[in-house]
């Protein structure tokens, strides 16, 4: 892929920035050097090595779901400064 200045002006586009002409310049730098970066891992001989499914080896321990004791309405409402049974009554956030 060349990086010129009509991707530098689409990526501008796409990422809604405004950018001067020596921003532009840098970032066709910079780029390039990003493609060249790939370019160079592309080179690797992959062949043999297993896709990652998970960056840790570790594996997670699941445990199964059970039902336990929950709180009743009158519990969890016992604490609320203000409530309208069964609902909690909040501050009124959005202005119209």
């Amino acid at each position: 892929m060349k990086v010129d200045e009509a991707l530098i002006l689409n990526l501008e586009k796409l990422a809604r920035l405004s950018l001067e002409a020596d921003e532009r310049v840098r970032l066709s730098a910079d780029l390039e050097e990003i493609l060249q970066m790939v370019a160079k891992l592309e080179e690797l001989n992959l062949e043999g090595v297993e896709p990652l499914r998970h960056m840790s080896p570790v594996k997670h321990q699941v445990r199964q779901d059970k039902e336990e004791a929950h709180l009743t309405i009158e519990e969890a409402l016992q604490n609320a400064p203000k409530y309208d049974k069964p609902f909690f009554t909040v501050p009124k956030v959005i202005k119209r």
